[in-house]
């Protein structure tokens, strides 16, 4: 689970990260988080006169962003990752984006029914390719 926290220019609740649930969405092109967690964090828009439209499953609406620092494992921390303030389906609070996973090298695997997945920045410089690794245990 990420850890996230606002601009060290606003605090946050106890002045400290906090641990949220987060949904990796390769069908979103920008990350956002849930009302909620934007009041929590005490977010302020950082241009609250450009606003911008977002299209997704609940139609459209107008969205503020911020930025945000996000720690996805103790030594790898995204600074001023940019977020906008949406709401989504499920439960998670954050929702990472295309923007985000473009960074690095994102890979999806499963084996016994269970999913799992893996995220590097920087990307790696060959590329990850499956279909040779199936021909070889065929």
């Amino acid at each position: 689970m990420p850890i996230l926290t606002n601009d060290t220019s606003i605090d946050t609740p106890n002045n400290s990260p906090i641990e949220i649930e987060a949904l990796w969405d390769t069908g979103a092109t920008i990350t956002c988080i849930k009302p909620t967690l934007w009041e929590n964090l005490k977010l302020y828009p950082f241009d609250a006169a450009n606003s911008i439209e977002l299209s997704g499953i609940g139609g459209r609406v107008s969205a503020n962003f911020s930025f945000v620092n996000i720690l996805l494992t103790p030594s790898l921390e995204l600074e001023y990752c940019k977020v906008f303030v949406a709401d989504f389906p499920g439960s998670a609070e954050v929702l990472i984006g295309m923007d985000v996973i473009r960074l690095g090298d994102f890979v999806v695997c499963n084996i016994d029914g269970k999913t799992s997945f893996s995220f590097a920045i920087p990307p790696f410089p060959d590329r990850i390719d499956l279909a040779k690794k199936a021909e070889i245990h065929r």
